[in-house]
């Protein structure tokens, strides 16, 4: 349970997976069809700011990189270590192409590399940075915590990169009639319901409950993504180019 998006073509090659065989359909903002892999929650990957601090975030990869040099601080996830740092690599890659590189050593100036996500985030509240690169829904998730919507997500122009987390059930799994029935009881809508004020991110159930603070978020512009068999075969190549940009 948890599989990221672009983890599952690994997962799949191990050959470690039965079909989940369920008819539930998931919704979500891009087509989905998966004999193993069942979604059960989405989001997408954003940069995030105080909104008391920043009253203008920027709303491009571009307009970063232009920034001129201690105008912005941004805490970016290692993607090496990351889910949400990878997010943020493929995402230029789906949106720039071949100038990403470039892009990123750009904003290279810019850019504080953070152990995690969580790290990142710290460095924001703290006001050690001026935005802070995560799920786009966690200021919803912390409005819920606090009682107060403090932080926002900047909707970028060419989009936002889009998350998807699954579950599958293991091959050969001593119990798989048990394990189906824990599938489908989580793509029902009592469990939908725990998937934003929990985990932070949205049900693929459309029944499921939505938290009021997650309904105050702009929409992104897109939801932008990649096949794959394409992150599979071009990730150690977009990451390694990921650290030249930033000198590593």
């Amino acid at each position: 349970m948890g599989l990221p998006a672009p983890s599952l073509e690994e997962a799949r090659a191990s050959a470690r997976f039965a079909p989940h065989r369920s008819a539930t359909a998931p919704s979500l903002p891009v087509a989905w069809r998966d004999e193993i892999f069942l979604p059960v929650a989405f989001g997408w990957v954003g940069l995030i700011y105080d909104t008391a601090r920043m009253k203008r975030p920027p709303v491009s990869w571009r307009e970063i990189a232009d920034a001129r040099a201690g105008a912005l601080r941004v805490a970016i996830p290692d993607p090496h270590v990351s889910a949400n740092g990878l997010d943020a690599v493929l995402w230029l890659r789906a949106t720039q192409k071949s100038k990403a590189g470039a892009i990123w050593a750009a904003a290279k100036s810019k850019i504080t590399i953070a152990p995690g996500a969580g790290a990142a985030l710290a460095m924001l509240e703290r006001g050690e940075v001026d935005m802070a690169l995560a799920s786009a829904s966690w200021p919803a998730r912390r409005a819920i915590a606090e009682g107060v919507q403090r932080f926002g997500f900047a909707p970028f122009r060419e989009g936002q990169f889009l998350q998807v987390e699954s579950a599958a059930i293991l091959k050969g799994a001593p119990h798989p009639q048990i394990a189906a029935a824990f599938l489908a009881f989580l793509a029902s809508a009592p469990a939908q319901s725990q998937i934003a004020p929990r985990r932070g991110l949205y049900p693929v159930n459309l029944a499921a409950a939505l938290p009021e603070a997650f309904s105050r978020l702009a929409p992104p512009s897109a939801s932008v993504s990649l096949h794959g068999k394409t992150i599979e075969e071009q990730r150690d190549a977009w990451l390694a180019e990921w650290d030249r940009a930033m000198g590593r």
